[in-house]
């Protein structure tokens, strides 16, 4: 089916500042060395402890946060993916490399290049009482980025939520 998101040794610090002029002492690693891979289709849940860089990842992977070091790839075509894979591995030509990681990198993305990706890309927040609207019904929570963005008419939304499996029945009219 193919990969959607992937990362490679992704890393957001950020810096300890210290005294009157505020100099670097240190960093806080706040997502230190993740590899990720997220299948087309595959709907995944980030769970952890307070504190352990959840929605730090979460915000590195969107790119409202810049990352430290690594690569963030979203939505390479296979074939792609594997020649990049290749090119990694033998180090044969770095220039090609380069220009493919300009191209499918999004921590090399500027925010024009961003905008379009953030289409596709969204976040929900850890706090339920901030992030979901207790008197919207969750059919029309989930379906409510659809709209905003006007990627299909609302009876097309409409359908698609309820015949997709994002939500089942008894849980839509809530």
């Amino acid at each position: 089916m193919g990969v959607l998101v992937e990362t490679r040794n992704l890393e957001t610090h950020f810096p300890i500042l210290k005294g009157v002029l505020r100099r670097p002492a240190g960093a806080v690693r706040a997502v230190d060395g993740i590899n990720l891979t997220i299948g087309k289709g595959q709907w995944m849940g980030l769970v952890g402890e307070s504190g352990c860089g959840k929605t730090t990842l979460g915000k590195t992977l969107l790119r409202l946060l810049s990352p430290t070091s690594g690569h963030i790839y979203f939505d390479v075509p296979d074939e792609t993916k594997d020649e990049m894979d290749l090119l990694e591995e033998s180090a044969a030509n770095p220039t090609k490399l380069q220009a493919l990681r300009r191209r499918y990198d999004l921590a090399t993305y500027f925010s024009k290049q961003l905008k379009a990706i953030r289409r596709r890309m969204q976040l929900v927040h850890q706090d339920p009482y901030t992030s979901l609207n207790p008197r919207m019904r969750i059919k029309d929570i989930v379906a409510e980025p659809l709209a905003i963005h006007k990627l299909m008419p609302r009876k097309q939304i409409r359908d698609r939520v309820s015949s997709d499996g994002m939500i089942t029945p008894d849980y839509a009219l809530r």
